[in-house]
Formats: C-alpha cells, structure tokens, sequence
C-alpha cells in the first residue's frame, strides 16, 4: 500500500451541515475505486491485494479519520480473500469464547457492548469485527465504535453463537432460518456485499460460516438481563 499527496485544490469544497457522510464506489473486475471527503484510493486484486490512497490531508487527525476509511475497505477484502467476513458488529467474550452480535446501526452493539464490559465481558469491539475460519474464530481489529478501544487477553475467540440484535421490550432468544441468517450476514458485511464481482466469494463463505456457527434473534431490551441468555452459567 502506498499513499500519496494531492493539493486542496484537487478536491470538491463540500457543505457538511447536515450531510451523512459516506463516499463513492466504482467497482470493477480488477480493481475498486474510491472517493471521499479529502481522498481518493484504488484498490487492485490481481496479482495480489494491494491500495493506493491520494490525500490532502496533512494534519493528523483529519489523516487519521481518512486512513481509516480506506484501511477498513482494504481489511474487508483481505478478510474475505481468506475465507471470512468483515462483519457490522459487537463481539465480547467470557470464558474462552466469543458471542458476535450484529444488526443495523442503532440495534443496541454499543449498549449491548458497554452492559457486557461492566459485567466483567471482555469487548472486542463493539462496531467491527474480523470472522475466520480453520477453525472459525473472531479476531480483534483496531476498529471501535461508541466504547473505543478495550483490553482484551487475547486477540481471538471462538465463535459461540452468531445473535442478530434487535430492541424490543422483553429479552429473549429465537430461532432464525439458514437463509434468514444469510441474509442478515450479507447485509452486515460493508462494501464487499455491493460488490458485484466479489459478492459470490462473500456469500460462499457466509454459508461456510453458517455450517459451523449457531445463528440466533436476540431480542434486546437495552439492560444486562440479555447476558443471562449468552451464557446461563453465570
């Protein structure tokens, strides 16, 4: 990866005020091109994964939210090139064993995250979480939401149940349909899930995925109670 420097000048001025932002992808068979607020990048797959960012960027907090951005694109697709997932999601672990739950923005990972670090959980992040396989585990990244960065004793767990979180007013667990769960994974993985000449390796390793982890509804009613249904021993 390489990165290099472009004057103001070579960008757009944008309006920011009330603006949400997210930036453009052009997708093609051997390459994806991106565009944001203060960069571009090109990201190449053959012969090998690799990325290419211009900014004008220069002082280090604007440099970092931009590096970012272009850094969780690139582990997206190395992710996925290794037969796993970039997943939306929260991830927290207790004896030896991680619970990965994910769903839409404003589902509850963050809340869901805060109430399980204060019960004594560890958090692997509560906004973006790497899943590979031989055998299936969650990996830390330096990727944060809301909670920001927390220790953790290791940087990978098994998996022990994939929950799709959503709020209601009573928790509880429920089944959820192979295709349902699918489905959902597919929508939580960002930017390789609109890929069209990519999307096919991304559900191919979702479906490896669903054949060796549980995929469940996790109702949520924004309190702790939830965690006595993750695991019922403590």
């Amino acid at each position: 990866t390489t990165i290099h420097r472009l004057p103001e000048s070579a960008f757009r001025e944008i309006d920011t005020r009330g603006w949400v932002y997210t930036f453009d992808r052009d997708y093609h068979p051997e390459r994806l091109c991106l565009a944001g607020w203060g960069f571009l990048a090109e990201i190449r797959f053959e012969p090998g994964l690799r990325g290419r960012l211009w900014t004008c960027r220069t002082d280090l907090e604007r440099f970092a939210g931009v590096f970012e951005n272009f850094f969780r694109v690139l582990v997206a697709y190395r992710v996925m090139q290794s037969g796993g997932v970039l997943l939306h999601s929260a991830a927290f672990a207790r004896d030896g064993r991680a619970q990965v739950v994910f769903g839409r923005s404003g589902a509850g990972k963050s809340t869901s995250s805060r109430f399980a670090l204060n019960a004594g959980w560890e958090v692997l992040s509560d906004d973006m979480n790497a899943l590979l396989p031989d055998p299936w585990q969650v990996e830390k990244l330096p990727f944060a939401g809301d909670l920001g960065q927390t220790p953790s004793r290791s940087r990978a767990y098994p998996i022990a149940g994939l929950r799709w979180l959503q709020q209601a007013a009573a928790h509880a667990v429920r089944p959820m349909s192979g295709t349902l769960a699918l489905a959902r994974l597919l929508v939580c993985a960002p930017v390789v899930n609109e890929d069209p000449f990519r999307v096919d390796g991304l559900l191919h390793n979702l479906t490896n995925l669903l054949g060796h982890a549980s995929a469940e509804t996790l109702d949520f009613a924004r309190d702790p109670g939830f965690l006595s249904l993750l695991d019922p021993d403590h």
